[in-house]
C-alpha cells in the first residue's frame, strides 16, 4: 500500500499536469487530475490505476512539449538549456511518481478480481457517455450546458461513481444497505433537475420541453400519440438485460416511494398489500388512451386526467406508504411495475430460495420490500420479485441466491451488478425530462 509519502508525491505530480492542462485551456483534463489526485486520499479501489494511467499519459506529453519547445528555441537560436532544467526535472518528477505507484500497486494483484468489476464498471460508464456526447446533437450532459462544456469530466465522475458502487455492491450487506439510498439520490437529483428546469432555467430539462414524469405514461403515451416509443423502449431494454429490477433500482418515481416507506420500517407485519388498484389502473391507462385519441378531447382535458394520475401517486408516495412502511405504489398503484414483473419473467436473473438450506425462519418473508416471498412451511418466491436483493443479505442462513437459468454462479452475479450499476449510473447522469 502506498505510504502518505508517496500519495503526496503522486498528488503533486498530477497537479502539475493539471497546471499545464490549465495553460492550454483544457479544463476537462484539470478537473480530471484534480479529481484523482484527491482520490489518492479515498477508499476508490482503482484509484492508483487511474493514477498510473493518467501520470503515463501526462509523462509523454511533457516530453512531446519539452522536445518541441527546445527545438523552437533551437532553431531562434534562443537560449534553451534552463527550459531543459526546468522540463526534465518534471519529467523526472513525473517517471519517479510512476515508478512509486506501479511499485506500490503489485499487492493488488494478490486480490486482483476484488477490482475488476470496479474497473469494467468505470471503463464502460465513461466510454459509453462519451460516445453517446459525440453522438447526440444536444448537451446531453448537465456540465456542457450553461457555457460550460465539462461533459469529458462530469463522464470521468460518473464512471468514478459507478466504480465505487460497484466495491460496494459486491458484498449483498452493503447492496442492501445502499440500495434505497442511491435509489432516492437518483429520484431527488431528477425531480430536482425537474424543478429547476420549470422555474429557474429551462436548460435543466433535456430537451427544453416539459413531458409529465408518471410511470403510467410510459404506457400510455404510445398508445396516445402512435410514436414517440423512446421511454417504452428504454424500459424495455432494461427489462431485456435485469429484468425487473427497473422497480426496484431504476424507476424515479420508485425511488421517491422508497423514501416514503422507509418512514415506518418496523410495520412488517401487516396484511399483505392488495394489487389490484395496479390491475385497475393498467387497464384505465390503456382505455383512456384509447380513448383520448380517438376522441381528440382539448389539451386542457388530457391535462386534467394526466395531473389526476399523478396527484394520485403522490397521495400513495405521501401517505400511504409511510402509514403502511410498505411501497404502497409500486405494489398496490403503479401499472407499470405489472408490465416490468411480467415481461421480466423473459430474462434469465432469477432469485431463488434453496429448499434445504431454508430454514423457516420467515425472515425474508417478513422484510421483503415487494412482498415477492410467499411462506408455506418453506420460503418460496413468488411472481413479483424485482431481484432488489434484499432477501439475499438478510437471510441468516444463506439459502438465498441471485440465479442464472437457474444456476447459482458468482460470475452470473457479478453480471448482474455489473450491468445494474452500469444502467443505474447511466440514469443517474441522463435522465432527465
Amino acid at each position: 500500500m502506498p505510504t502518505l509519502k508517496d500519495k503526496i508525491i503522486s498528488f503533486i505530480a498530477l497537479i502539475l499536469s493539471g497546471c499545464h492542462f490549465l495553460r492550454m485551456g483544457d479544463l476537462n483534463l484539470v478537473g480530471i487530475y484534480l479529481v484523482t489526485g484527491l482520490l489518492l486520499f479515498s477508499q476508490i479501489p482503482i484509484r492508483f490505476l487511474l493514477c498510473i494511467i493518467l501520470l503515463i499519459y501526462s509523462f509523454f506529453v511533457w516530453i512531446n512539449i519539452s522536445y518541441h519547445l527546445v527545438m523552437f528555441r533551437i532553431a531562434f537560436h534562443m537560449p534553451f538549456i534552463r527550459l531543459i532544467l526546468i522540463l526534465g526535472t518534471v519529467i523526472i518528477f513525473e517517471l519517479i511518481a510512476i515508478l512509486i505507484l506501479i511499485n506500490s500497486y503489485t499487492y493488488i494483484k494478490k486480490d486482483l478480481k476484488k477490482y475488476t468489476l470496479p474497473l469494467l464498471t468505470f471503463l464502460t460508464v465513461f466510454a459509453l457517455l462519451i460516445f453517446l456526447r459525440s453522438k447526440i446533437q444536444i448537451p446531453i450532459l448537465i456540465l456542457d450546458r450553461f457555457g460550460l462544456r465539462l461533459g469529458i469530466l462530469e463522464a470521468y465522475l460518473l464512471g468514478l461513481y459507478g466504480s465505487y458502487l460497484s466495491s460496494k455492491f459486491i458484498h449483498p450487506s452493503a447492496h442492501f444497505k445502499m440500495r434505497k439510498k442511491i435509489w432516492s439520490l437518483f429520484s431527488i437529483v431528477f425531480f430536482s433537475q425537474l424543478f429547476l428546469g420549470l422555474f429557474v432555467n429551462k436548460g435543466f430539462l433535456m430537451t427544453g420541453k416539459l413531458h409529465f414524469p408518471i410511470p403510467a405514461l410510459i404506457i400510455g403515451g404510445p398508445i396516445y400519440r402512435g410514436g414517440e416509443f423512446f421511454m417504452l423502449f428504454l424500459f424495455l431494454s432494461t427489462i431485456l438485460l435485469v429484468g425487473p429490477a427497473w422497480c426496484s433500482h431504476l424507476c424515479y418515481v420508485g425511488g421517491l416511494d422508497a423514501i416514503g416507506s422507509s418512514i415506518r420500517q418496523n410495520n412488517y407485519n401487516n396484511k399483505k398489500l392488495s394489487r389490484k388498484f395496479a390491475w385497475f389502473n393498467l387497464c384505465l391507462t390503456i382505455f383512456l388512451a384509447l380513448f383520448l385519441k380517438y376522441t381528440k378531447p382539448s389539451n386542457d382535458i388530457i391535462l386534467i386526467i394526466v395531473a389526476n394520475f399523478g396527484i394520485l401517486s403522490l397521495v400513495f408516495i405521501l401517505f400511504i406508504s409511510p402509514l403502511t412502511g410498505k411501497m404502497s405504489h409500486c405494489i398496490s398503484w403503479c401499472p407499470l411495475g405489472l408490465l416490468s414483473l411480467g415481461l421480466g419473467k423473459i430474462n434469465p436473473f432469477r432469485i431463488t430460495v434453496g429448499t434445504n438450506e431454508c430454514k423457516s425462519c420467515s425472515i425474508c418473508v417478513k422484510r421483503c420490500p415487494y412482498e415477492a416471498i410467499d411462506f408455506k412451511e418453506k420460503a418460496k418466491i413468488n411472481g413479483y420479485c424485482t431481484l432488489c436483493g434484499d432477501c439475499i443479505a438478510l437471510c441468516p442462513h444463506d439459502a438465498i441466491h441471485l440465479t442464472f437459468f437457474g444456476k447459482k454462479s458468482y460470475f452470473a452475479y457479478h453480471t448482474y451488478l455489473f450491468l445494474l450499476i452500469v444502467i443505474h449510473t447511466l440514469f443517474f447522469g441522463l435522465a432527465r425530462i
